[in-house]
């Protein structure tokens, strides 16, 4: 999944009325809400979870836990092995780019040659008009447990959840929400994921204001007069999350594309990214994804567990050459199963435009 916002139409086209026809050719994936987009089926990553893969996936957030390198400490907090972390499901799930029997991957050498197929299945929506460029745009995840060392994940059937065909800043396309759950080794189920895209064809010539947003309804700004609004606290404790601080420059852009498995060039090619309305190169959701699993890991240490993390809304870019934050509240906390169940709510910032969220997470403390 790939982020941006949405909702400001193209300044070449802001006076021009939304065409019925473009719109129209969108009904008939419109007239699928509630169906299955795949065959019921499940389809399973290519490889078991295994320590390298979760240390590539470690590095670019220079996540430091323990429970993801150390069997012994695994074990020791009722873990049958190392595991990954929570939000790592995505990457163990990526196709291969190239495996024997495929075709050649690339036709010629052309700087901006894009592979003859892609590793992300999940822009494929049957029925779609065709459209050129596509990024993710929100993602919400409940889990019942992390996926452990020598598992091999699979993914159950996409359902449609909802269509809207939408004129946005970036281009012309439609909001596509789906869900699908998780399963280790095709058996266990382990998590349940609810996600949006944005399947668009570009206007090109992508500016800083060049964003689009994942709400159908319209712009959803965060900002007051006076910056970010400060995080909701109706606990009344106001605890506050340590956070963290990530520069982007593009060297953690690449690593990040390699430990996600996220190979689309918006996030590691400026001029592709500029053609398809973003300011440039941006991160990616399993990259700002992780920021959040790794600020909510340091605050509840290794015996806590992540149960959800809801309304991750990448609202704005979080392009290369910026330096992203996030912070974290606590805004709420019970009892539940007789376990101590602390609600955080998170933010990504970019400067003081709040870039991804914010969203919610339950998790429990040790």
């Amino acid at each position: 999944m790939n982020g941006v916002t949405a909702s400001d139409k193209s300044p070449t086209a802001a006076s021009e009325a939304p065409s019925p026809s473009w719109m129209a050719e969108w009904q008939p994936v419109v007239e699928r809400v509630g169906s299955l987009l795949d065959e019921p089926d499940l389809r399973f990553g290519p490889d078991p979870v295994e320590l390298g893969a979760i240390r590539r996936w470690l590095e670019p957030l220079e996540f430091d836990c323990a429970l993801h390198r150390h069997p012994e400490v695994a074990r020791a907090h009722g873990w049958p092995d190392v595991i990954a972390p929570y939000t790592a499901v995505w990457a163990f799930l990526m196709p291969p780019v190239w495996q024997p029997g495929d075709p050649p991957t690339y036709g010629d050498a052309a700087r901006n040659t894009q592979p003859a197929q892609s590793s992300i299945a999940d822009d494929v929506i049957p029925g779609a008009p065709p459209t050129s460029a596509v990024f993710g745009t929100g993602i919400s995840m409940e889990f019942v447990r992390p996926l452990v060392v020598g598992e091999r994940v699979a993914v159950g059937p996409r359902r449609l959840v909802a269509c809207v065909p939408k004129q946005t800043r970036v281009g012309r396309g439609a909001f596509v929400t789906f869900d699908r759950e998780f399963f280790a080794d095709g058996v266990e189920r382990i998590g349940w994921a609810q996600a949006q895209i944005y399947l668009y064809n570009p206007y090109g010539g992508g500016d800083v204001g060049n964003q689009a947003d994942g709400t159908p309804s319209g712009e959803q700004r965060r900002e007051g007069p006076d910056g970010p609004r400060p995080l909701a606290d109706v606990s009344g404790s106001g605890e506050q999350l340590a956070g963290a601080t990530y520069p982007l420059p593009v060297h953690r852009l690449i690593v990040a594309a390699g430990a996600t498995r996220d190979f689309s060039a918006i996030h590691h090619n400026d001029e592709v990214a500029r053609e398809r309305g973003a300011p440039a190169m941006f991160a990616n959701a399993g990259l700002l994804l992780g920021m959040w699993e790794r600020v909510l890991r340091d605050y509840i240490g290794p015996a806590g567990r992540i149960l959800a993390i809801r309304d991750f809304r990448m609202v704005r870019f979080s392009p290369v050459g910026s330096v992203a934050r996030v912070e974290g509240r606590v805004v709420d906390r019970m009892e539940r199963d007789g376990l101590d169940v602390a609600v955080v709510e998170l933010r990504t910032l970019v400067g003081d435009t709040v870039t991804v969220g914010p969203g919610r997470a339950e998790v429990t403390l040790g």
